[in-house]
């Protein structure tokens, strides 16, 4: 029976940190980095599904930005078009002209190759072991690739935007055969 007191005690203890760790998170996040969130209250936009959203709204902020972040829900379709549609309008109206993305060196060199070429087979290569596993298996994220592709292909040459790959090493075995 005194065993039991003691693993019920255990367990009582071990639930009671991980209610108070978890409840005084969001608390700890406003004290220490109040001006943050304050921040991001005031210059953030929230989307839901499906909703169309007007860039006109947020345009005065970005012509002031040297940098723009968007999050982004992976696997589904709906943030793939979002996506698209706005880095369009900030190469289009702010003269943006990298894309960072979640890959590689190497990975981004192939993505560049193929909004050049328009070969499948580079699109293929730079995310067949992308981390990402929901990008790489999502079809909605090779079609925007490849209307971003197409999108490229009608500009100017001194206006075509690139690719910057702003990960780790992704695919160890492309970067030696890139080498």
């Amino acid at each position: 029976m005194e065993t039991i007191k003691w693993i019920f005690k255990i367990f009582l203890s071990i639930v009671l940190l991980i209610v108070i760790a978890y409840g005084s998170f969001p608390s700890v996040i406003y004290v220490t980095g109040n001006k943050f969130v304050d921040y991001l209250k005031e210059n953030s936009q929230t989307v839901s599904l499906g909703e169309a959203f007007n860039f006109d709204e947020i345009s005065d902020h970005i012509t002031n930005a040297d940098f723009v972040l968007v999050g982004e829900i992976h696997g589904f379709h709906e943030p793939q078009l979002f996506d698209y549609n706005f880095f369009t309008y900030l190469h289009r109206n702010q003269g943006y002209q990298y894309y960072l993305a979640v890959v590689d060196l190497v990975q981004a060199h192939y993505l560049n190759t193929y909004l050049q070429t328009d070969e499948e087979e580079y699109l293929t290569l730079a995310l067949r072991n992308w981390a990402l596993i929901q990008g790489r298996r999502n079809e909605s994220y090779y079609d925007k690739l490849r209307k971003l592709r197409d999108y490229n292909s009608k500009q100017d040459t001194t206006e075509q935007f690139q690719f910057i790959g702003i990960d780790k090493l992704q695919d160890l075995q492309l970067t030696v055969d890139f080498f």
